[in-house]
């Protein structure tokens, strides 16, 4: 799968993990740099990798200073689906009530694991907000059962 990438981004991403003991500044000045880059994809897969790195390191701050200018609704609930402690909780908060007010259905569909880790009284709330607008009927299913 990291193929489709290309060829420059796939090893770097597999290899950051040692990399970034051996050649930390480096290491995630080029994750900064794959960071910025047009394509959701590589952004979403190195900071995946970066998530994956011991705080220690560096990855931390660099993945929390690129979560906040993220464009993507995608690429951040993607992100935060395997590593939701990357955000605080008010601020995860506010990107699952994006995600679940986006237009396209397949966003709505990715915030619900997200839905599911916030806090009970957070969940209930945004669940019956977003069940006021939701035209999709498995999305109504599974927000009420949320919102419950």
């Amino acid at each position: 799968a990291l193929g489709k990438f290309g060829i420059t981004i796939a090893p770097f991403v597999a290899a950051l993990g040692a990399l970034v003991v051996t050649h930390r500044d480096p290491t995630l000045e080029r994750a900064r740099r794959l960071l910025r880059s047009k394509k959701p994809d590589t952004r979403m897969w190195t900071a995946n990798a970066l998530a994956s790195v011991d705080a220690w390191r560096g990855a931390l701050p660099l993945l929390a200073e690129w979560i906040d200018g993220e464009r993507s609704i995608e690429v951040i609930v993607g992100t935060l689906r395997m590593f939701p402690f990357l955000v605080p909780l008010v601020r995860r908060r506010t990107l699952v009530a994006r995600a679940l007010a986006d237009e396209a259905p397949s966003k709505r569909w990715h915030a619900l694991p997200l839905l599911t880790q916030l806090p009970a009284a957070d969940r209930r709330a945004l669940a019956r907000a977003a069940l006021k607008t939701e035209p999709d009927p498995a999305l109504v299913k599974a927000l009420r059962k949320a919102a419950r």
